[in-house]
Order: structure tokens, then sequence, then C-alpha cells
């Protein structure tokens, strides 16, 4: 699905292909350094590791996570991907977002509203009912985009030395 502009695609939304898993591998590692200033503990090597690599894989090829990624013209610039998350305690069956990115420079121009929107799309067919995807603390503008898709705050998470 594509956004247009006088006839001719700006932005293509595309199912993730196994062989796409070092896009995901690309784009990720802008994620991950993004969000340096968030969390210092965060290991800024971890999209080139092995266990990386073998979640790009398992993303883009299991068929039970949805992979999408964002083209302008043959240019990736944004991936989504996510699977069910099962909350034992929780009446309800919930598509979790464990991974979204816009490049920089074509973040605030509603590419990661549109990759939201089809994941959502992903999930309605799979039965799901919510949308779930946590952020860092510090990171507000991750908040801002989230509240501006209709999502809303439902828990917070603690973490300090032992």
């Amino acid at each position: 699905m594509s956004l247009t502009d006088n006839h001719k695609p700006i932005i293509d939304i595309r199912q993730a292909k196994p062989e796409d898993w070092n896009i995901i591998q690309k784009l990720n590692k802008e994620v991950v350094s993004n969000d340096r200033q968030s969390d210092p503990w965060l290991d800024h090597s971890w999209p080139e590791s092995q266990n990386a690599i073998e979640h790009y894989k398992m993303c883009t090829a299991s068929s039970h996570y949805c992979c999408l990624i964002a083209y302008r013209g043959s240019i990736p610039i944004g991936y989504v991907a996510g699977t069910e998350k099962k909350f034992p305690y929780r009446a309800v069956r919930i598509a979790e977002i464990s991974h979204i990115g816009v490049t920089k420079v074509y973040r605030s121009q509603k590419i990661g509203k549109m990759l939201v929107d089809h994941f959502r799309m992903w999930a309605k067919k799979q039965g799901m009912e919510r949308v779930y995807v946590n952020a860092y603390w510090k990171n507000t503008g991750a908040h801002a985009f989230y509240r501006s898709i209709g999502l809303s705050e439902i828990d917070i998470s603690f973490e300090g030395d032992i």
C-alpha cells in the first residue's frame, strides 16, 4: 500500500521477506543508536550480534511475526516488527510492536503512523484486539508519537541497582 503524490508512489509499505533481515538490522542500528541517551546499559553492538541476526531472520521469516518495511522508491526508510504478546493475567489478545523505527530524516512525516496502521491491520486479521509497545521513559518523542496514534500508558516499569 502506498502514499501517493500525483500518481507517483512516495512511500510503499511492504511485507519483509526472509532475505530482508539485513535491512531490518540496518534500520534497527539507528533505533539502538537513538536510544543511547535513554539507557546507559544498552548494548550498542547488539544489532550486529549473532543473537540479533537470528532474531531479525526469525522476524522476517516467521508466519507468527508481522515485519513490514517502508520504502521511498527503492530506499528502506522505516520498519515495524511484532507478534502476539501473551499476558496470562489479561483477558485480551494483544499484538506487541517489538521494534519500530524510521530513519531520522523521514521522521514526523506520518511514516511511523503508516507502519503502525498496517501492523494493526495484520493484528486484526490474526484476531488480536489491542496493540502494545514499550518506550524508554526518557524518550519523550516516542511517547508523543504513541499518544498521537491513539495509544495510552497502562503501566510503568522500574529498575535499580542491587
